[in-house]
């Protein structure tokens, strides 16, 4: 089942598991997540399955303080436009605001 919405119009719903156990997941709605949450890119975590964590954040406007991890990452666009500029992996990574944590 696929349900669709948006920041103005969502439907809080749960989860449709097909032969496992609800206590191996813990998931929010994205929508209410991003119409709710007051600060810009500030990650919220939306779901966990085992090892793996989706985290979601609120992106509106330019944060000249935007980190990323050192490992790899997606995006998945929910509402409106996104441009991407990638660096290349040769290129010196500068330290972030998360100094305990290489590369961020």
């Amino acid at each position: 089942m696929v349900q669709t919405g948006s920041m103005q119009k969502y439907t809080k719903g749960n989860l449709l598991l097909i032969n496992d156990k609800p206590l191996n997941y813990a998931m929010s709605n994205i929508f209410e997540i991003g119409a709710t949450w007051k600060k810009s890119y500030d990650r919220v975590v939306i779901g966990k399955n085992g090892p793996y964590v989706l985290a979601c954040f609120r992106a509106e406007g330019e944060d000249s303080n935007w980190w990323y991890m050192p490992h790899d990452e997606y995006v998945v666009l929910v509402e409106g436009e996104v441009t991407i500029e990638y660096r290349e992996p040769r290129e010196e990574i500068q330290p972030g605001p998360h100094k305990n944590v290489a590369g961020t």
